[in-house]
């Protein structure tokens, strides 16, 4: 299936100005009415929550032509739910909410496209709350890493994909709900194990030999 942003969207999005983000800084505080709906021009956006404990919860990453805050612009909640912060450096459009909303329901093509995208977003977020649900730090692990090889990763030979984001043990710890010190022990056994490698908190990773330890074939031709 064709995920591609249509060339008419994409001249659409670039009639309107950007804001450049550091990584770390701020787009959108939880609870705050936005001026404007977002487009990601370049880089990544890091949605997350934060607990009582004041811990840090991800709740994904929005990469180019993603929308922020999503429940805004689809009318669903008057203000942003989530935090959102340039996860790396990042510049992103702004878009009156009412244009964009407007130009995404202006046509068949328009409308395939929005579809096709919130399908692979539910699709992810169901793969998240699968990881989320496992009582084994290691199958928790497994799970989130097999959702960022199949949303953020490359293949670089058959069955092996490379996500190029620089992800740190809390990182991954803050999306599954566990502390960075089980997170690094449980990375270092598939480390031994050659499910993973890993440099510079860059990732490889083997999804046939996941797939294996997970018993989830079913995942093989998945796409989001």
């Amino acid at each position: 299936m064709d995920n591609a942003t249509p060339a008419e969207l994409t001249r659409f999005f670039e009639k309107y100005p950007t804001r450049k983000l550091k990584k770390g800084w701020p787009l959108l505080y939880q609870g705050e009415v936005p001026r404007s709906a977002f487009v990601v021009k370049s880089g990544m956006i890091k949605v997350y929550d934060i607990n009582a404990n004041g811990e840090e919860k991800v709740i994904t990453f929005t990469d180019t032509d993603g929308f922020l805050p999503m429940e805004w612009l689809f009318d669903k909640s008057p203000v942003s739910l989530y935090y959102c912060d340039a996860f790396t450096d990042a510049e992103v459009y702004a878009i009156p909410r009412q244009l964009l909303f407007d130009m995404l329901h202006s046509n068949e093509e328009m409308l395939q496209f929005t579809l096709r995208r919130y399908i692979n977003l539910y699709v992810g977020a169901t793969l998240h709350i699968s990881a989320l649900e496992q009582t084994k730090a290691a199958e928790k692990l497994l799970r989130i890493l097999q959702w960022l090889s199949l949303r953020f990763g490359k293949e670089i030979r058959p069955g092996t994909f490379k996500v190029d984001i620089r992800l740190t043990h809390q990182d991954l710890a803050s999306m599954i709900g566990m502390t960075r010190e089980t997170t690094a022990v449980e990375l270092g056994k598939l480390r031994t194990q050659k499910v993973i490698s890993y440099q510079n908190q860059r990732y490889i990773l083997n999804a046939e030999k996941m797939r294996q330890i997970l018993g989830e074939d079913e995942l093989r031709d998945l796409t989001i």
